[in-house]
């Protein structure tokens, strides 16, 4: 008699889940204040624009970030800051008034800083989660 010769199969089934643990994030308040019907912050040229920001469960070693989204057609992103050092003092200032809330300063606003803002922290090494809010600049 021959031998029986079974073949074996293995499944891999790939679970993912959100965990209470999971980092969340929130731009919680804008001075201005988003407006109701545009839906995006709307401020005079050569005045300050402040973003609160709020990020629960953080993990060690990964910092928050914040980035800009300039407008037009070659419009590119530009990394403001990491953690509380800004990449430019006299445009953007950044603070951390607690463990949880990053404060992000636009200050005497221009055209140029029009775009759209993100509050972001890294959750793997590939993958963020993030919170946007839109600046729109206006003359007086």
């Amino acid at each position: 008699m021959a031998p029986y010769c079974g073949l074996g199969i293995i499944l891999f089934i790939g679970i993912s889940f959100v965990s209470c643990d999971d980092p969340r994030i929130e731009i919680t308040a804008t001075d201005p204040p988003v407006h109701p019907i545009y839906n995006m912050i709307i401020q005079e040229k050569d005045k300050d624009v402040q973003l609160t920001c709020v990020v629960e469960n953080q993990r060690e070693g990964y910092d928050v970030m914040w980035t800009v989204l300039g407008n037009g057609p070659n419009a590119s992103t530009t990394q403001v800051s990491r953690a509380t050092r800004s990449q430019d003092a006299f445009r953007w200032a950044i603070d951390q008034p607690s463990t949880t809330i990053w404060r992000l300063r636009v200050q005497n606003v221009q055209v140029a800083d029009e775009g759209k803002y993100t509050c972001k922290v890294q959750t793997t090494p590939m993958n963020y989660i993030e919170d946007t809010r839109e600046l729109r600049v206006v003359r007086k």
